[in-house]
C-alpha cells in the first residue's frame, strides 16, 4: 500500500532535496508521488539498498508530520 503525497507540506516533511536525510521511501508512481514506507514488498527492497549504501537518501520517515505516520495513528497501529 503507498500513499499518495497532495501537498508541498508533506513533501517538506520527507526532506526532499536534504540528502542522506530525505526519506528514501518517496517514489515516483503513474499517479504522482508517493510514500511506498508501508508497503512491504517496496519497503523490502529500499531498506536493502539503503544497507547496501546504494541511495542518496537513507531517510526512514516516522519523524512529526511524517505521512506513514500519521496513517499508523488514524488507523490505531501506534
Amino acid at each position: 500500500m503507498t500513499n499518495p503525497i497532495l501537498s508541498k507540506e508533506q513533501l517538506t516533511k520527507c526532506k526532499i532535496g536534504q540528502g542522506k536525510n530525505t526519506c528514501a521511501f518517496i517514489i515516483a508512481s503513474p499517479d504522482g508521488i508517493e510514500c511506498a514506507r508501508l508497503d512491504m514488498t517496496i519497503n523490502q527492497i529500499l531498506f536493502k539498498r539503503i544497507d547496501a549504501g546504494t541511495m542518496t537518501a537513507k531517510g526512514e520517515g516516522g519523524w512529526p508530520g511524517c505521512i506513514w505516520d500519521d496513517e499508523l495513528n488514524q488507523s490505531g497501529g501506534n
